[in-house]
């Protein structure tokens, strides 16, 4: 399918990468007022609100301008234009951001923040994000189907899976064990020294110390998860245990958690592979915090009862717009409405159009290219943390529907399927 193109070659792509929350993030530390009073448009909606002029929906909350957007008690308040860049890149880049996709960006800034064309600006954001392009694999043409039964409750059914292995880390971890809650879609992310019985179950008796036993364990069928060790374990617990089919993981939801685990450590580790467990916290806290596409909602709030704060809600004190104390009766509202939305979504998914689509790709594209390493034990280098796309490259010739003629920035060119190709998306005005 390649010509010119060697997987046994260990690729490394230079990138600048985002170190931790705040400290390599300086306009942050800039006052928000005073961005505000010499932000052209915005300034003068503060000067009419000072005033005692209506501006609706504009409103003055803590001496910021704020947002009321119809249907939500919450007005977010309105991020000047000098902070926007900053804002989008502690959503986006930074590991409470996680590099996740443009919902869950955008979902996560609107929670508290809005400003005009947000939708665009983090779109735009998202896209161009060249991290992202080359360490996020292609959307699926067509998507598994959904498990045949769904959770009613938060904590009623886990889905348990090791991911790795990696590189043995500095703090001598080769593992991680994802365990997912399928009703919330909470997830915890604990690095482990080897993928063992053992090791599964001291995770698992840490997390049901706090926060209790789930009725059904889902699992594969790995030799960890059917010993007889993990068999008492659920026997002694009441716990239902759940094996996949072999070679067939799709019913399991925590693929699509891990699959977003190895997206994200390859954003922020391909360039050291002995550090992906370094900030693991944070990666799972990134995607606690994320409103999910099942729901439509936070999987923290759903067992938290309490909207998940962050550094930046620390820093810039607006916990006053948030409310005093947790409402039972709005967790039971959000638990209705979880279940209402993955029931609707469950319906479509099983009428979802299975059909092929036609290629995207046309001569003059910019492309990335599907990236197949080997890994080099003796350089550090697995394959698993590489960055999964090399680029950029041009289209330059088609040689059939689906096989395009590729050409980089040194005029070096290669052959490749459609399949292994992923579009280089540019800034829109």
């Amino acid at each position: 399918m390649f010509e010119g193109y060697k997987d046994e070659e260990p690729f490394v792509q230079t990138v600048q990468y985002s170190a931790p929350v705040l400290d390599t993030n300086p306009l942050l530390f800039h006052d928000v007022h005073e961005a505000k009073l010499n932000d052209v448009e915005l300034g003068k909606i503060y000067e009419r609100l000072q005033q005692g002029d209506p501006c609706p929906p504009y409103l003055l909350k803590q001496g910021l301008v704020c947002f009321k957007i119809k249907g939500d008690d919450m007005p977010k308040v309105v991020i000047p234009a000098a902070l926007i860049a900053a804002v989008l890149k502690y959503y986006h880049d930074s590991v409470v951001g996680g590099h996740l996709g443009i919902l869950k960006t955008l979902s996560k800034i609107r929670e508290h923040f809005t400003w005009k064309g947000i939708f665009r600006d983090v779109a735009n954001y998202v896209r161009t994000c060249k991290i992202c392009g080359l360490s996020k694999p292609a959307q699926k043409l067509k998507y598994d189907n959904l498990a045949s039964t769904l959770a009613d409750r938060p904590m009623e059914k886990w889905f348990v899976d090791f991911v790795g292995k990696f590189p043995r880390s500095k703090k001598g971890n080769t593992y991680i064990l994802t365990v997912v809650d399928a009703f919330s879609k909470f997830c915890w992310l604990v690095p482990v020294r080897e993928a063992t019985t053992k090791s599964a179950l001291h995770v698992l008796k840490g997390i049901i110390a706090s926060f209790g036993c789930p009725r059904i364990l889902v699992t594969d069928n790995a030799t960890q998860f059917i010993s007889n060790d993990f068999r008492k374990f659920c026997f002694g617990t009441g716990i239902q245990h759940i094996t996949t089919g072999p070679y067939y993981p799709n019913p399991s939801q925590g693929e699509r958690v891990n699959r977003n685990l190895r997206s994200a450590l390859i954003a922020y580790h391909s360039h050291d592979h002995t550090s992906w467990d370094s900030q693991l916290d944070w990666l799972q806290f990134a995607f606690d915090s994320a409103r999910h596409q099942s729901h439509k909602l936070i999987p923290f709030s759903l067992i938290m009862a309490y909207p998940p704060q962050s550094p930046l809600s620390n820093l810039w004190l607006f916990e006053d717009l948030l409310p005093d104390s947790p409402d039972p009766q709005q967790l039971k509202d959000l638990w209705t409405t979880a279940r209402r939305n993955l029931r609707m979504n469950h319906k479509v998914s099983a009428h979802y159009d299975q059909g092929r689509h036609p290629v995207p790709f046309h001569i003059g594209d910019s492309v990335y290219l599907r990236h197949h390493p080997v890994s080099n034990k003796a350089n550090q280098i697995t394959a698993k943390l590489t960055q999964r796309y090399k680029g950029p490259y041009k289209i330059v010739a088609l040689d059939s529907p689906v096989t395009f003629r590729l050409q980089d920035d040194k005029g070096i060119t290669v052959r490749a399927h459609a399949s292994q190709l992923k579009h280089i998306h540019s800034p829109t005005v």
